[in-house]
């Protein structure tokens, strides 16, 4: 299976929050499945990765928001114990 065609379950899983404009749920199904396997899905993501602006593909901070705790939440590291051996350097 490619990364990006769906099994059977999976589609099960996202079928109902479709938005009624794309129609029946089952339509949706097979022409996602017919494009996975006839290459247009394929041809969409080469079509997008030769843009080389990458303006579809790129996230950053304007896009994304992190919650406002996560910049001064503590820093949890690895803490270095004093060995229990004497002879131990």
């Amino acid at each position: 299976m490619r990364r990006y065609g769906l099994r059977d379950d999976q589609w099960e899983r996202i079928k109902d929050p479709l938005p009624a404009r794309f129609g029946d749920w089952k339509n949706v199904h097979r022409r996602l499945r017919r494009w996975c396997e006839t290459g247009v899905i394929e041809r969409i993501f080469r079509h997008l990765a030769a843009d080389h602006d990458n303006e579809y593909m790129m996230i950053d901070s304007t896009i994304v928001r992190a919650h406002q705790h996560s910049a001064g939440a503590l820093k949890k590291g690895v803490r270095i114990r004093p060995s229990d051996d004497p002879g131990a350097d």
